[in-house]
């Protein structure tokens, strides 16, 4: 699943801007590209640290979580888009910025992504076949 996720799905984010990243940032691309690597390797590997079930393949009831909840973490994912930005262009822009945020990116994918690896003895994957009791509930099986 690894593979599938990180080969297919995200190396399709990064190759597929990368010519207009090049067309407008050029040598910066490069860069940029390493950042968002990094830290994509990062949220997947917190995505992934603790899992049943794969995350985009089990389903989500809607009832279960109030919908102000969902729209405030929105909300917060939304007001953090600034500051991040703002950090990679600073990146970009400084090689001393982009080398300590480097570093710091891989410091702390390659403890996350140990700590993932040694916990998988201990993580059981579940598959239930039974459907989640709020659907049973409904009596659509027959």
């Amino acid at each position: 699943m690894d593979r599938f996720v990180l080969f297919l799905g995200a190396l399709g984010m990064l190759v597929i801007p990368f010519p207009l990243e090049v067309r407008l940032l050029g040598w910066r691309a490069l860069s940029e590209s390493a950042l968002f690597a990094i830290f994509g390797l990062l949220c997947y590997e917190a995505i992934f640290s603790s899992w049943e079930k794969l995350p985009f393949t089990c389903s989500y009831l809607p009832g279960k979580q109030p919908a102000w909840m969902v729209a405030l973490r929105l909300l917060g994912l939304l007001a953090l888009l600034p500051v991040v930005n703002a950090i990679l262009l600073a990146c970009l822009y400084s090689w001393a910025l982009f080398a300590g945020a480097l570093l710091a990116l891989l410091a702390v994918w390659a403890r996350v992504h140990r700590a993932r690896r040694q916990a998988w003895g201990e993580i059981r994957l579940r598959h239930d076949e039974a459907p989640d009791p709020a659907i049973a509930s409904l009596h659509l099986l027959r």
